[in-house]
């Protein structure tokens, strides 16, 4: 049964009950000065899909977000990345012991040791291509049309921050460093081995890696913000094409529908079994996903384990411009949480979406 909770503005109508905590949470984020003109979050307790929203869907509109709008997902693709690995693992194609220079001896000879796990937990060693203020440039001299993944991995050097699996360290470039080896052991691009063994299987029609020379997002469109100088909001949902300078680690485009379809199936093992989805729940205590997700983080490959006050889950955090993402499911998958607002989170926002965010866990989980 689906429900559906109003904006900040109106009762909800007829279709559900709405809890007023996690209400009032989202509509105190709307109205924060460092807040977004819009916020949703869609809970399903394995009985009902609720989806409860605050403000608007853009600036120009009074129509509150829907379930159905696009939008970009920062992070959270590096989620649907790690998914597609471990697919590969399941079916024998790549192991998480397979070196980067199996795969990849193209890349820099410092990171030809480093393991597919070690990169999908940021444990590798290898430096964040953001981090170098050339990248930064060259993204504003092109904002719409990227180069190739292996030129955007180039900006991260030729060397390690750190010998691999000494410390954790969070980086965009693990997720490029995957789906280049999942290219090369496939002999696919990562856009079409992406729709083969993830989008496709759990239904995912409204879910998209765009190309790099293409910065649209799909309508019913959910507009990404910036506060701008003068604080008010700037659309910036077309203005870089993340399909092409995040790709495999924060280019995809979707709803959250379907990234309720995807952390339910990625975390309740509709993808994966045995081994590999055990390997898939080994997590460690120091770090956190980025920006940190509510309760106690653990870091894992491609996941990572978020422990409340109301139950442990399981999935993905991210930022890009323009949004803030969340998404969560418990183990069996039964139970999940997707959260979005349309700005890049603020160090003042954080607690306020990190309160939110427990809310809603806590409903999934009737507490």
């Amino acid at each position: 049964m689906l429900t559906g909770c109003g904006s900040d503005d109106d009762d909800g109508g007829d279709s559900g009950t709405t809890n007023d905590d996690l209400q009032n949470a989202l509509a105190s984020i709307v109205s924060d000065p460092d807040g977004p003109v819009g916020v949703i979050t869609v809970v399903d307790t394995g009985d009902e899909v609720s989806v409860h929203t605050a403000g608007t869907v853009s600036v120009d509109s009074s129509e509150a977000p829907g379930s159905g709008d696009h939008m970009r997902i920062a992070s959270l693709a590096k989620a649907f990345t790690a998914a597609v690995a471990y697919t590969l693992v399941e079916d024998g194609v790549l192991s998480l012991d397979d070196t980067v220079g199996k795969w990849r001896p193209d890349l820099p000879a410092a990171w030809k040791d480093i393991t597919l796990a070690e990169v999908m937990n940021h444990t590798g060693g290898v430096p964040d291509f953001g981090g170098n203020p050339a990248f930064g440039e060259a993204v504003g001299e092109s904002p719409t049309v990227a180069p190739e993944p292996t030129a955007i991995v180039a900006f991260a050097g030729q060397g390690v921050d750190f010998p691999a699996g000494s410390k954790y360290q969070y980086s965009n470039t693990g997720p490029f460093v995957t789906g280049l080896i999942i290219e090369s052991a496939t002999g696919m691009p990562f856009r079409e081995v992406l729709g083969q063994q993830v989008l496709d299987p759990l239904g995912m029609k409204d879910t998209t890696l765009p190309a790099n020379d293409d910065p649209t997002v799909p309508a019913p469109t959910f507009a990404g913000y910036d506060p701008g100088e003068d604080g008010e909001p700037e659309d910036v949902t077309e203005v870089v094409n993340f399909g092409g300078w995040a790709w495999s680690s924060g280019g995809i485009v979707s709803t959250p529908d379907d990234l309720t379809k995807f952390v339910q199936g990625y975390v309740g093992g509709d993808l994966i079994t045995g081994a590999t989805r055990d390997a898939q729940f080994e997590f460690f205590g120091e770090g956190n996903s980025e920006p940190r997700g509510p309760g106690d983080n653990r870091v894992g490959k491609g996941m990572f384990e978020y422990t409340t006050r109301c139950g442990t889950v399981y999935g993905h955090s991210g930022s890009v411009f323009g949004y803030t993402q969340y998404m969560a499911a418990s183990e069996d998958g039964t139970k999940s949480v997707t959260f979005t607002i349309n700005t890049q989170y603020g160090d003042e926002l954080l607690p306020k979406i990190r309160a939110a965010e427990e809310l809603a866990i806590c409903e999934a989980f009737g507490k």
